[in-house]
């Protein structure tokens, strides 16, 4: 009996051991299954960021790639206008300001053939032949010597003779000097030109000129002045010219 009580008490004590081993197994297993549970979601976690960064690192070059593009559309346009600029230069003809100095010499040219000046008629002299003058007034040329070196330095020699020669030196001459003072012969009628806002056009129509292209009213009417001009002397000067084209 006493030996039946000490192997139920061992029998007992074996059992006891066998549950303890049981539970520690199980708490292991569940420590070992949050560890992985754990690193499965720090594995996830790191992956995502890894994406984000993908992803941020894909929108920078997609940046750049616009910024690269970019780039050359405004190294393209740039040259452009420079081309153009050249484009002129190279042809050899004048530039628009010049031919804007020679078309509104030309019209003060005009006005003077026409005695289309501003004139003071308090101030008055008749020639022998009997023709009247008035002093100018008010205007840019104080003598016959400035007239004519105007025209020199704006027209050829040979369109003064062909359209101006009236102007200065004939029997009858529309300007002459009367006490070192420019005077204009009294017989005033229409003259010069009333320029239109376009730009004159410039081109290549001689073989050693160009041809400046300008639009004008004309009584109401639009009408178009070509002068023809040539470099003489190192400078532009109008060789000639045609009216209402």
């Amino acid at each position: 009996m006493k030996k039946m009580t000490m192997m139920l008490a061992v029998l007992a004590g074996c059992l006891a051991l066998t549950a303890c081993g049981g539970e520690s197994s199980t708490a292991g297993d569940s420590s070992s299954a949050a560890e992985t549970t754990t690193s499965a979601s720090d594995t996830t976690a790191e992956t995502t960021a890894a994406a984000a960064e993908t992803t941020a690192s894909a929108a920078d070059t997609t940046e750049a790639a616009a910024d690269t593009t970019a780039a050359p559309a405004d190294s393209t346009a740039a040259p452009a206008a420079d081309t153009t600029a050249a484009a002129q230069t190279e042809a050899g003809g004048p530039t628009a300001a010049e031919a804007k100095a020679l078309l509104e010499a030309l019209n003060k040219v005009e006005k003077l053939g026409a005695a289309a000046v501003e004139t003071d008629a308090s101030a008055s002299w008749k020639s022998e032949s009997g023709e009247e003058y008035l002093k100018a007034a008010g205007s840019e040329f104080a003598d016959t010597a400035a007239v004519k070196k105007f025209m020199e330095d704006n027209l050829t020699a040979d369109f003064i003779a062909e359209r101006y020669s009236g102007i200065l030196g004939t029997d009858k001459p529309m300007c002459v000097d009367v006490d070192g003072a420019l005077y204009i012969r009294n017989t005033p009628h229409g003259g010069g030109f009333s320029y239109k806002d376009a730009e004159p056009v410039i081109e290549k129509t001689m073989e050693d000129g160009y041809s400046v292209f300008q639009k004008y009213d004309d009584f109401g009417a639009e009408n178009t002045l070509e002068i023809r001009v040539a470099e003489t002397d190192g400078k532009w000067k109008i060789t000639g010219a045609s009216f209402g084209q």
